[in-house]
């Protein structure tokens, strides 16, 4: 699944305005990054679906060797990065644990 996601994506069908801002998105390349999942921070989960769903900083594909650097194209909301970039500020003693 995680190739058919991070291999052959296509953006046909784009996400033009953020359904949680209302903003239009903007098509960017972002970065793959390999390695097994690490543990996200406390109540990181339910704030990407509800606050900062189209971030979109990184796509991990949990692989458990590195490959070669590479970018996928995704739909990204300005004030998700924007809200996300709080969240992780007012929760950064809990991202330290």
């Amino acid at each position: 699944m995680w190739n058919l996601l991070l291999e052959e994506y296509e953006p046909q069908h784009p996400e033009l305005l953020c359904h949680v801002h209302r903003v239009p998105t903007e098509l960017r390349e972002v970065q793959v990054v390999d390695g097994m999942c690490a543990r996200l921070p406390r109540g990181y989960g339910h704030a990407l679906l509800a606050r900062f769903p189209n971030s979109f900083w990184s796509v991990r594909s949990c692989a458990c060797e590195e490959g070669p650097n590479r970018t996928v194209p995704r739909w990204v909301c300005p004030r998700c990065r924007a809200e996300e970039r709080l969240w992780r500020q007012a929760h950064r003693e809990v991202s330290q644990r």
